[in-house]
């Protein structure tokens, strides 16, 4: 369980980090999570070019929720929650269906 949320099976993974299916029991309904890699260890045991690269991920993973927060639209999931853990971020979005767009795009040609 993260806050409201119960995780079940990863679907995905990227450099972000996994992509699992979520279920939010106040609502019942399946918003994606996305779980970010998280601090192994305290960031003072960190090397400093490990700790560069985490605060980039840091800043990305920011960067993404900010955007998404902007953005409404039919075609764009819905950003539904974020909840932050001293190990990992959880980003909570509309579950889609139906794979990869850059792998349909690849199969099919342009959109």
């Amino acid at each position: 369980m993260v806050g409201p949320y119960q995780l079940a099976k990863t679907i995905g993974a990227g450099s972000m980090g996994k992509v699992k299916v979520a279920l939010d029991i106040r609502t019942n309904k399946r918003p994606a999570s996305h779980a970010s890699c998280g601090f192994l260890q305290p960031r003072e045991r960190f090397t400093t070019k490990d700790r560069e690269r985490r605060e980039n991920k840091d800043i990305r993973i920011v960067r993404e929720v900010a955007i998404n927060r902007l953005l409404h639209h039919p075609n764009i999931c819905v950003l539904h929650d974020v909840i932050v853990h001293p190990n990992h971020y959880y980003i909570f979005q509309e579950l889609v269906s139906g794979g990869q767009m850059l792998d349909y795009i690849i199969s099919h040609g342009r959109l």
